[in-house]
């Protein structure tokens, strides 16, 4: 006996190693920072985030981010934040040139994935 063929869609694929994501919780990351560490937000203040698997990577234009981030106190506030917001630990990097966010629309990128599968 066959099963039913359903018009459901394909599952998600998994992020290869290395495959940036937008890392969509970054708001309220900063959002808590501002309560917890208005220091830490403050030198944040209009960074964005992806996440290449358990890494973060911050692209933030304040040019002290990076030796702000990688001090110890401010970068286990930061990690520590992102744990309570996402039950996830990660680790911290500053993105180093070029735009943080992916190159493209992850349901664009999805969709070239299915007409390469035609």
């Amino acid at each position: 006996m066959s099963t039913p063929q359903t018009d459901l869609p394909p599952e998600p694929t998994a992020l290869l190693p290395g495959e940036d994501r937008l890392f969509a919780e970054w708001e309220l990351v900063l959002e808590r920072l501002r309560t917890d560490h208005p220091a830490l937000a403050g030198v944040l203040e209009g960074s964005s985030a992806v996440s290449r698997g358990d890494i973060i990577l911050i692209k933030c234009g304040n040019p002290a981010c990076g030796a702000f981030v990688r001090q110890e106190i401010h970068a286990n506030s930061l990690k520590e934040t992102i744990y309570q917001v996402t039950d996830r630990r990660v680790r911290l990097q500053i993105h180093k040139g070029g735009d943080a966010q992916p190159s493209k629309d992850p349901l664009a990128q999805l969709a070239e994935r299915a007409k390469e599968l035609e």
